[in-house]
């Protein structure tokens, strides 16, 4: 299972919706616009891979990512038992930012991005999750967002043995802990394990939107304007 890793990541703010797939969460994040975020998504890497120096304050940004689960951890060590892990869809709307002073001075480089996720319970998940890290420099931590990449046509199905293969029956293609039907190597337990009946954490209940997992999207910049971010 490949993954992305964005430093410097917060919660800016959530909303619940309801779509053709039903009810679910927009999470909305800022990160770090880091070198190796923009290499993973294709952002600025000429034909040599070389890096290009960012001309705008702000633009859209192209390239989404069909996730499996993120895990969002907080960067103070006290904080780090409050890590919130939870089972997402996609990731898009990716967006560059360049923060500057009061005096137009460049201060550092954001992207910011939304998770999509239809977990139950997720917003309260959030909630909890924000009141107990603060909004101290602490609380900025590490977003790690996993992902399957898309089989080409012709190559043999994953050896998924060493991680006890994919559950089928709650649909969600999150590969088992080997030797656990209960629990998703994302450290979730599975919704569909009937077992001896016993219930697990709020994360258990996972609903899908789509049709299986897609390899990220890739993409520069693709809407660009000249108003900085105070």
């Amino acid at each position: 299972m490949a993954k992305v890793i964005f430093r410097g990541a917060r919660v800016r703010f959530a909303d619940v919706r309801e779509g053709k797939a039903g009810v679910y969460t927009r999470i909305y994040v800022t990160a770090v616009f880091s070198d190796v975020v923009r290499r993973a998504m294709g952002w600025g890497v000429n034909e040599d891979g070389v890096l290009t120096p960012m001309i705008v304050n702000s633009g859209k940004l192209g390239g989404e990512i069909h996730a499996t689960h993120i895990i969002l951890t907080p960067n103070g060590k006290e904080l780090r038992k409050h890590e919130l892990q939870l089972d997402v869809e996609v990731v898009d709307d990716f967006q560059y930012f360049r923060v500057t002073d009061s005096d137009s001075e460049s201060i550092s480089e954001e992207v910011r991005f939304t998770v999509h996720t239809a977990v139950s319970g997720a917003a309260g998940l959030l909630e909890n999750y924000m009141r107990k890290i603060g909004t101290s420099d602490k609380s900025v931590g590490q977003l790690r967002i996993a992902y399957e990449e898309q089989m080409e046509l012709g190559e043999p199905p994953a050896d998924d043995a060493e991680e006890g293969g994919t559950c089928v029956d709650c649909n969600n293609g999150i590969a088992l802990v080997d030797g656990d039907p209960t629990m998703h190597v994302s450290g979730q337990p599975c919704a569909a394990y009937e077992g001896d009946g016993e219930g697990g954490p709020a994360l258990a209940s996972v609903a899908q939107m789509g049709s299986g997992h897609r390899k990220r999207g890739r993409g520069q910049i693709v809407e660009a304007t000249a108003e900085p971010v105070n």
